[in-house]
């Protein structure tokens, strides 16, 4: 790790006037690598040497006029010092003395020594910086810092890692083999290419916790698999499975299922959103209309009468354009609607009892796929 590091902090020196002082510069960096190798828990000082900012060559009084984004470091060709741009101003962070003690914090806090001094509290896995003759904890412990709006990666604790950008912060806590994504400032985490999760997904956020953003969005299963998808819970593990054997793809649902219901009990228009429905209607219904949508194919509504017997004529109306088609049959009696375009059926008010029904489906028209009752043509 150390060597490749040292590759990648090579490619950032500047070229420098002749090769004896480029081999200086490079010998510095060794030289701090090597006095920072043995940070517990760490190979190299991720901690203070920010790798995406450039190098500076240039004279110590040239490199001081500059000001550059903090965390940025800098070398002094004239007197081979290496700074770091902290607390909007320079500091020395290594010249002739090791820059490194580890120490525990009150021990590092207790002491004095010169500015650009950079201490490590293995108590409080944090680093201090000696700057203005007093002890600041910014690079308290950051692993990197990239060079985008004061972004940053670190760590608060052992098993921990942070990305933080501006007021934002994103979260990753490992515990065994359990990685937590959190957010102290209530962000959110989008994932926009493709990506595959080849193990389980817990989802805790309630409800909303899985949410589809964009219009079109859409679930696909593997093909050919009579387990495509299965969905239930600890006590009923497949309520519902999809089948998507070829030439027998079929939904297959275990658990029971229950239709909306709603009461009618008078005129009313229904629409794409009361499809499935099962309407209750009630002797309030006489002498007003239950209105169809334009035909919706694979559209069904389901209608009961529960008012008392002989209490409403259930009238039935579609869209001008469409005609309801189908038999009601009545012991003997057989009832063909006539299935013309915007040709009301009903349920006789006399001889209609509680408890009659009618279903329609949507195709090309309406159709209907069951009956009980006196029906008519209207």
């Amino acid at each position: 790790m150390k060597k490749i590091l040292f590759v990648v902090l090579m490619a950032l020196v500047p070229s420098f006037a002749n090769a004896e002082t480029q081999a200086v510069a490079k010998q510095r960096l060794m030289n701090i690598l090597t006095n920072y190798a043995h940070i517990p828990s760490r190979d190299v000082p991720y901690a203070w040497l920010e790798l995406t900012y450039p190098l500076q060559y240039a004279t110590a009084a040239e490199l001081l006029a500059t000001t550059p984004t903090e965390g940025a470091v800098g070398y002094a060709q004239d007197s081979n010092v290496f700074y770091m741009r902290t607390g909007s101003s320079w500091a020395v962070i290594a010249d002739t003395a090791d820059p490194h003690v580890i120490a525990l914090e009150a021990t590092v806090l207790a002491s004095s020594p010169a500015d650009g001094t950079l201490d490590y509290a293995t108590d409080t896995n944090t680093y201090w910086l000696r700057s203005a003759s007093a002890w600041s904890i910014g690079l308290a412990p950051t692993i990197l810092k990239f060079n985008t709006n004061g972004g940053w990666i670190s760590n608060d604790t052992n098993d921990s890692l942070i990305l933080s950008e501006n007021s934002e912060d994103i979260k990753f806590a490992f515990t065994g083999n359990l990685v937590t994504i959190s957010s102290t400032t209530s962000a959110t985490f989008a994932l926009t290419p493709a990506t595959a999760i080849t193990g389980d997904l817990t989802l805790n956020g309630g409800a909303g916790a899985l949410t589809f953003g964009a219009a079109s969005s859409s679930i696909v299963v593997p093909d050919a698999s009579a387990t495509a998808l299965v969905i239930g819970s600890t006590g009923l593990s497949d309520a519902i499975r999809i089948d998507t054997t070829d030439n027998a793809e079929v939904v297959t649902f275990k658990a029971g299922r229950k239709s909306d219901v709603v009461n009618v009990t008078g005129a009313v228009t229904l629409d794409a959103s009361d499809c499935g429905k099962t309407m209750l209607v009630t002797a309030g219904i006489d002498t007003n209309s239950i209105t169809l949508p334009a035909v919706i194919s694979g559209c069904e509504y389901t209608f009961v009468y529960v008012g008392a017997d002989d209490g409403a004529l259930v009238d039935i109306s579609p869209n001008s354009a469409d005609g309801i088609f189908g038999t009601c049959t009545l012991a003997a009696s057989i009832v063909t609607f006539s299935g013309t375009d915007d040709a009301d059926i009903g349920l006789t008010k006399i001889g209609g009892n509680k408890g009659d029904m009618i279903r329609l489906a949507g195709g090309t028209d309406w159709y209907v796929t069951g009956c009980s009752g006196i029906w008519a043509n209207n």
